[in-house]
């Protein structure tokens, strides 16, 4: 059996259980982190869906109002917009100032050809473009007001005929509320979703339809300029995969013709973004339930683990499109790491400091038991000098048990009778005292 020093045996389990500490609250630090930051990470990603939706809604709305601006809902429309040109401007203006951003553009056109649309630049400035029969060209007018004198601008090259344009197609089919699907604005180059209504006569059959642009552009900016985190990534696509907004690629790029086109979700060109829609396509061929935000993790190709939350945002008119939003474990993991690290650090740190300190307190106990210890042996082995008592000066236990050692030494080897050294401790000390001499003559 090894023989341990009583100074290992005190030290050893002391500094283990130092780190054993240690090592127990990094592990429960990092446990308790891990666990917050993911709870923490599924709220800040619902919330984030959440606030895209409610931007997408705020767009909705405004298009709802303006065409209710423009043409109320039972309101019934004369054949010719020449009669009633000066009230339907008013009209325009009013319902296009709801919301400049995005719906700043609102238009009709009737079966008969005619059309008549108003583009407000700004508050007090606009234009107006109108057409009275089916071969004339649209002829655009500058407008400083609600009630400025139009003022001719220009007229267009190409005959635009209303009857013939997508939105005129979808309003005229549905008796309610519909959207033509987002198409690249040839004007802005941006995505645009045209909102379109039926308008009645005065005759109760279909006459013509009203419709406004909503542009897509400050939807895109809001999803850009979303301050999640370092490595976080934000879009909203169609069910196609067709992207509508997105904060880390363009929603447009151009063909090797040259001709701009849409950009479709696994072509962004973004890594993670189309790792995450690859993950996503059977979600959402399953068809995504309700507008309650979703979430699910999963680990890309860097061997991230990424947290993705998306949700569905449908409105009563037919748009159909789904929000997600994803971040990055490591974007939140770094911080409890690196504090981990520190804990780590700081126990090897106070486990050496406690090392250092345990080992100085043992070393100042650890000596006066070895002079206890030596002298045990010297009286066992027969040696002793009653002149030359132990020299502890303690006032606690080990002090006490020196102080009995030597009262006990000496009553060992003193005449209990004579109170003088008994023959034995007579000779061991005149031995003593001729070595000494002895020695001392040597030199």
């Amino acid at each position: 059996m090894t023989k341990l020093s009583l100074r290992s045996v005190l030290i050893f389990p002391y500094v283990v259980l130092v780190v054993c500490l240690a090592l127990a609250i990094g592990s429960l630090s990092y446990s308790a982190g891990y666990h917050a930051v993911q709870t923490v990470s599924k709220h800040l990603l619902e919330e984030t869906v959440n606030r895209i939706s409610q931007a997408i809604d705020r767009h909705v709305v405004g298009s709802v109002a303006t065409l209710e601006v423009a043409f109320p809902d039972g309101m019934l429309m004369d054949a010719d917009i020449k009669s009633n040109l000066n009230n339907i401007r008013d009209r325009f203006w009013s319902a296009s100032s709801l919301h400049l951003d995005p719906n700043n553009y609102v238009y009709y056109g009737n079966k008969a050809g005619q059309a008549i649309g108003l583009y407000r630049y700004s508050i007090k400035k606009g234009e107006l473009r109108v057409k009275y029969t089916p071969e004339e060209h649209r002829k655009f007018y500058e407008l400083n007001g609600i009630n400025s004198t139009p003022t001719l601008l220009s007229i267009e090259e190409k005959n635009f005929d209303p009857r013939v344009r997508p939105w005129f197609h979808a309003g005229s089919r549905n008796n309610n509320d519909t959207w033509t699907s987002v198409y690249i604005d040839f004007r802005t180059h941006d995505l645009i979703a045209t909102r379109a209504r039926q308008v009645i006569g005065r005759d109760g059959t279909f006459e013509g339809v009203v419709a406004t642009d909503m542009s897509l552009k400050s939807l895109n900016d809001f999803v850009s300029n979303l301050n999640i985190s370092e490595n976080a990534i934000a879009f909203i696509i169609e069910p196609d995969g067709q992207l509508i907004a997105s904060s880390v690629s363009p929603n447009i790029k151009r063909n090797k013709d040259g001709i701009k086109t849409r950009v479709k979700a696994d072509q962004s060109g973004n890594t993670l973004l189309s790792d995450i829609y690859s993950q996503m396509v059977p979600l959402i061929s399953e068809k995504v339930a309700n507008d309650k935000p979703e979430t699910f993790s999963f680990t890309d190709d860097l061997q991230r683990e990424i947290y993705v939350a998306y949700n569905k945002f449908e409105d009563g008119a037919g748009l159909e499109w789904i929000n997600v939003v994803a971040i990055p474990s490591s974007d939140f993991m770094g911080d409890i790491k690196n504090n981990n690290l520190q804990t780590i650090l700081l126990g090897i740190l106070a486990t050496g400091l406690a090392g250092i300190i345990g080992f100085i307190i043992l070393q100042w106990v650890t000596k006066d038991l070895k002079v206890l210890s030596d002298a045990v042996n010297n009286v066992n082995s027969g040696y002793i000098d009653i002149e030359e008592p132990i020299n502890i000066q303690r006032n606690d236990e080990i002090g006490d048990l020196a102080k009995n050692f030597s009262a006990m030494q000496r009553r060992l080897h003193t005449d209990y009778l004579t109170g003088l050294p008994n023959r034995y401790a007579f000779e061991q000390h005149l031995k003593t005292k001729i070595e000494k001499y002895n020695s001392e003559e040597k030199y």
